[in-house]
């Protein structure tokens, strides 16, 4: 009887696997921050108890009182103002159930750091009188951080994140639906919120394939360092997502037409407003009023 033979590669030495777990790598990261992310916005974690402040107002009244103090923040223009709307909008969060340390970490402050390196540029900004805080020479030009530079950057920044704070802390109390009954109660376009509510699902639908797709590939890798490096790999499989989210974008949208959709979204009519309502839209629009002249 003849031998078994065996294949070439069967017979070559590999190390050993080792036992220790294997570190996320660049895929991995992303996409749990990004899921995380999206997460919080579809489903917020707390607040939803429906016992705090805002909780018991209308989905309308809700979201068109914090948009208007989201207005006033634009419109603050001191820095002790923009703090002092921060610490009434602190005030609110406590008030409905919601932790603001842990709204300003998760929600906040990544995207305020990425806002602080972006405005590095404005810190070299030169207005009358220049005041130089620090300087120095490069190729015959002088660079320094100006003192009026430094104050229109902290100014931006607070702004950047009392807004941010503001919109975290409504999404926070604010569920799905709620939120698209809430924009179908004010004088918003019906194809505007559909168009939102359609962006949001393919968004999840594409996080959903690169996680099912990352997840395949983990399965059918063994070795750590390919799979620490997955920057080359996802950026050769975007246009296959981009595809499959076309397909599967077409096949949800011939199933809606079927089912009877015809461009409008409709979601569950939004409860008439009462006092507390009014009184929270009063007092926004008081913040608003104040914002004006600080």
């Amino acid at each position: 009887m003849e031998g078994l033979r065996l294949p070439g590669w069967l017979k070559e030495k590999h190390r050993p696997l080792r036992s220790q777990p294997i570190t996320p790598g660049f895929v991995d990261k992303n996409l749990a921050r990004i899921h995380s992310f999206m997460e919080g916005i579809l489903r917020p974690e707390n607040g939803l108890s429906g016992r705090g402040l805002l909780q018991r107002l209308s989905p309308g009244a809700r979201m068109c009182g914090v948009l208007v103090l989201v207005v006033s923040g634009v419109m603050l223009s001191t820095l002790w103002a923009i703090l002092l709307l921060g610490i009434v909008v602190s005030v609110l969060a406590i008030l409905s159930g919601v932790n603001p340390v842990r709204l300003f970490t998760g929600r906040v402050l990544p995207p305020l750091v990425f806002t602080a390196v972006v405005l590095i540029p404005v810190l070299f900004s030169e207005f009358e009188p220049v005041v130089r805080l620090f300087e120095v020479e490069l190729w015959g030009y002088t660079l320094g951080i100006t003192a009026g530079g430094v104050e229109l950057w902290e100014m931006l920044l607070l702004r950047v994140g009392v807004v941010v704070f503001t919109l975290s802390l409504l999404l926070s109390v604010t569920p799905e639906q709620e939120l698209f009954s809430g924009l179908k109660a004010l004088p918003v376009p019906g194809v505007v919120i559909t168009l939102i509510y359609m962006s949001f699902k393919q968004l999840t639908l594409f996080l959903r394939l690169a996680e099912e797709t990352n997840l395949a590939r983990k399965s059918r890798t063994i070795r750590a360092d390919v799979l620490r490096d997955g920057g080359q790999w996802f950026a050769s499989r975007v246009a296959y997502f981009l595809r499959r989210v076309f397909i599967q974008s077409r096949e949800v949208s011939m199933a809606m037409v079927s089912r009877g959709f015809r461009g409008r979204l409709e979601v569950i009519p939004a409860t008439s407003w009462k006092a507390g309502d009014y009184i929270f839209l009063g007092f926004s629009f008081f913040i608003f009023f104040l914002s004006l002249g600080l």
